[in-house]
């Protein structure tokens, strides 16, 4: 036989087959069609309504399907039964029965197909569910499942709603399930929760996924699900229902990425834009009678952040790890969140900490970390928008330890702070002089920063600073500050301060006041050091106390010892609209002459120097003078009245002295009545009596009045102008009788009477190149004062007459004054 008759064969007998089986099945069309739809609604506690059946031999075979179509299936609870309530509605509901059994003994129902279906759940005011459709099999009637023998389901295009009693609607798509005995595999798509406070801010979910099930007691059922892919994230857990609902889902690995898939891109726009992890997260969700609980793990793994967050030009990179939890309680509505422990490690910085919310609508955030910041690493790693000055004051080496405490309200603005800063040893560079700074302990919260230590070294400055200031939570707010600052010094160097203030960069509003702290701020300052230079000069045992406003630094008492001296000031240090102003009172007495002209480097001049003067000085008076808001003095802004005094005076080897006497030999009025070398030999050494004098100094000039100088040598007049530019403008007055070499002459004593015999001499130019000359108006301008003092005497003694020698004696003494104690009328 050859090939083709062979299948010709083969083919007439298969349709021989398939025509007879046809043919038997549809000879017993209305038994079968009667026993699928009586075993359907003998299993049921509902009506239901089926508006036609038909069979369909082939598409389920080896089984013989029966379709009942357009059904609908009334709904129930545990208690009542309402056939309006309708909880299905489908297009076919298949029934598939054994074939053999169909053809050769009685019809057994293998499985059900239910197609194009729609289910609706609902749930009752005491909580049960309209799911019990179903007879409960008696035992006594054993016969009951005899002919149902299901071990096949299969849903295809069957959409799920269910709508619980606190007003949630749950929604699903199934796309297909196939269950056979105790295992399923299901694909769905848009699943979703409608009024969920949780769930919506979840895109829909759609993926499949395969398991085991097992039916309990009063309907209870447990699913386990296994290989998951919901919405591109893989999955496992199980599922079980009975009085409540519960869950349970393991996630292994989740990315970042990931969340766009199930998150809405706004709720991920809210929380995590600018960051990226690359890590994979580890999830396990737990929900148990509508609370959840979600434990999550963040693995160590990179994470960067974008500008937006961190406020850098650059997106900033580390590493990051994290574990915590969440939970939801569904009757309170309560939202819970604790990280148990996170760390963050970034160039230059490591941070370590933990964090709890146990209610996000109301209660405040909890955190607590701990962090080291490298000061070797740049600054622009962990510190944002920092300027270039700022900058270079900052440490450049050493490790700062943090621990905080915050307490963040709902709100995001910070309730509650505590912070320690501590470290060892720190070090950098201010106005390109390296300092350190050493055993840091400082406590921050926010009411109050407390420096418990802080030591430093800087341009010679050596010291320890405490301090404690107060309002630290107004201060970000322009709020006004107060406390205190100890600052115990060995050494303080005054230039090294004054250069960093004279290089820094200034950037203030030129048209407004400059201030020192807020409005509303009160800081006490102290300051104590061993030792203090400025330049040359040296002082000791200073100590300054101070009271700091935002408008004015008051100097309540200074108190230094210097150039065998003593220093007293008081004092204010204010801003202006032009800069600031400096106002001090106050003295200093018995400073060393020798000693102040060599730490001066003689005030810049060569003619009076330290070697020709001898003697203490003491000062008493007030002072104003201004800087400028660029930190420049302002010569012009000096105003001063001083009261100076001279003790234990003494000139040697004065050289101007030689000047004035070859000026004196040269003139032709006095030549005749000096011998220079005579006068040269006593001026040589020369012993001054304690002298006082007012001085003033305005405009960038000091003025110092007509002021009577006795000495071992002669008696000297001397006022004039010095400006600070450097010129002269003295006038010297000498008694006749002392540029002689002797009081004796052929016509015996040379008296004073008063009435002339001085010669005044003017000295301009420069200290260093002084011009003499003969001063004629000085001298009339004495003899007119000599004449009327002497008119006066005779008026006096005239008014006299009469009186008794004890009344004049009372006058006369009346008049006369000590040369220490010079009125105005005596010049």
């Amino acid at each position: 036989m050859s090939k083709s008759r062979i299948l010709i064969t083969i083919g007439v007998v298969i349709s021989l087959i398939i025509s007879s089986i046809t043919f038997l099945v549809m000879a017993n069309e209305e038994r079968i069609k009667l026993f699928a739809l009586e075993r359907v609604s003998d299993k049921l506690r509902v009506e239901l309504s089926v508006e036609e059946i038909e069979i369909s031999v082939w598409s389920e075979f080896p089984k013989v399907r029966v379709n009942l179509n357009n059904i609908a299936l009334g709904g129930a609870t545990n208690l009542t039964v309402n056939p309006v309530d309708t909880i299905l509605t489908a297009a076919r509901l298949g029934v598939a029965l054994s074939l053999w059994d169909v053809l050769f003994s009685d019809p057994i129902v293998e499985a059900f197909i239910l197609e194009d279906a729609q289910i609706n759940l609902r749930q009752a005011g005491n909580g049960d569910w309209n799911t019990s459709i179903l007879k409960i099999q008696d035992s006594n009637d054993p016969e009951l499942n005899t002919d149902v023998k299901v071990k096949f389901f299969r849903l295809k295009d069957v959409s799920i709603t269910a709508h619980s009693n606190d007003n949630e609607t749950y929604s699903v798509e199934i796309n297909q399930a196939d269950i056979r005995g105790d295992n399923y595999d299901i694909s769905f798509a848009n699943g979703k929760v409608i009024g969920g406070e949780i769930t919506e801010d979840l895109l829909p979910l759609s993926g499949e996924f395969t398991g085991e099930f097992q039916l309990g007691e009063e309907s209870a059922v447990s699913l386990s699900i296994r290989n998951a892919d919901i919405n591109g994230i893989s999955l496992n857990g199980k599922l079980d229902y009975s009085q409540d609902f519960f869950a349970e889902i393991q996630i292994e690995e989740l990315r970042v990425n990931k969340l766009e898939s199930i998150v809405k891109e706004e709720v991920l726009e809210r929380y995590l834009s600018g960051i990226m992890y690359d890590g994979k997260a580890s999830l396990s969700i737990k929900v148990d009678g509508g609370n959840i609980l979600v434990n999550w793990m963040l693995p160590e793994s990179g994470l960067a952040l974008s500008p937006k967050i961190t406020g850098f030009s650059m997106v900033k990179k580390g590493r990051l790890s994290a574990e915590g939890s969440y939970e939801y309680f569904t009757n309170t509505h309560i939202s819970s969140i604790s990280i148990n422990s996170f760390q963050i490690d970034s160039k230059g910085i490591q941070i370590n900490g933990e964090a709890n919310c146990i209610n996000t609508s109301t209660a405040n955030w909890r955190v607590t970390t701990q962090s080291t910041l490298d000061a070797g690493a740049p600054y622009s790693s962990w510190i944002p928008a920092l300027h270039s000055t700022e900058y270079s004051y900052l440490p450049k080496e050493g490790v700062l330890d943090i621990s905080s405490e915050l307490s963040i309200t709902p709100y995001g603005k910070v309730d509650e702070f505590l912070c320690t800063i501590e470290s060892e040893k720190l070090s950098g560079a201010l106005n390109a002089v390296p300092y350190s700074i050493g055993n840091l302990r400082t406590h921050f919260n926010n009411k109050k920063l407390q420096i418990k230590t802080l030591g430093y070294k800087w341009g010679g400055n050596v010291g320890e600073v405490n301090a404690e200031l107060l309002g630290v939570e107004n201060w970000f707010d322009g709020g006004a500050i107060e406390g205190y600052i100890n600052l115990d010094a060995e050494h303080i160097d005054v230039a090294s301060i004054l250069s960093w203030w004279g290089n820094k960069t200034i950037a203030e509003d030129s048209t407004a006041s400059p201030a020192f702290l807020p409005s509303g701020s009160n800081l006490s300052l102290k300051i104590e050091s061993k030792n203090l230079t400025w330049d040359a000069l040296e002082c000791e045992s200073l100590l300054t106390r101070a009271n700091v406003t935002a408008s004015k630094l008051k100097i309540i008492n200074l108190t230094a010892k210097t150039l065998e001296g003593l220093v007293r000031v008081e004092g204010s240090f204010r801003p202006s609209v032009e800069g600031w102003a400096l106002n001090l009172s106050g003295s200093v007495d018995g400073i060393s002459l020798p000693k102040l002209f060599n730490c001066y480097d003689n005030f810049g001049q060569n003619t009076l120097r330290a070697q020709h003067i001898g003697g203490s000085l003491s000062i008493a008076g007030t002072s104003k003078m201004g800087w400028g808001k660029d930190g420049v003095w302002s010569s012009e802004s000096l105003n001063a009245n001083l009261n100076v005094g001279i003790s234990h005076g003494s000139l040697e080897n004065f050289e101007i002295f030689d000047d004035v006497a070859d000026y004196l030999k040269e003139h032709r009025l006095i030549a005749p009545l000096v011998d220079p070398n005579d006068l040269r030999e006593r001026l040589k050494s020369i012993q001054l009596d304690n002298l006082e004098s007012p001085v003033y100094i305005s405009l960038s000039s000091t003025t110092i009045p007509k002021i009577n100088i006795h000495s071992s040598a002669m008696d000297v007049s001397i006022e004039g102008v010095h400006s600070f530019s450097g010129k002269i403008d003295y006038t010297l007055g000498f008694s006749l009788r002392d540029l002689r070499k002797s009081r004796e002459v052929e016509f015996g004593n040379i008296e004073d009477d008063g009435l002339g015999n001085m010669f005044f001499l003017a000295m301009d130019g420069t200290l260093n190149e002084p011009v003499y000359s003969y001063d004629r108006s000085a001298h009339r301008s004495h003899r007119k004062k000599a004449f009327m003092n002497e008119a006066e005497k005779i008026k006096e003694a005239i008014k006299n007459v009469g009186d008794s020698e004890e009344t004049q004696k009372k006058k006369k003494g009346k008049k006369s004054n000590n040369l220490n104690d010079i009125d105005d009328d005596d010049f």
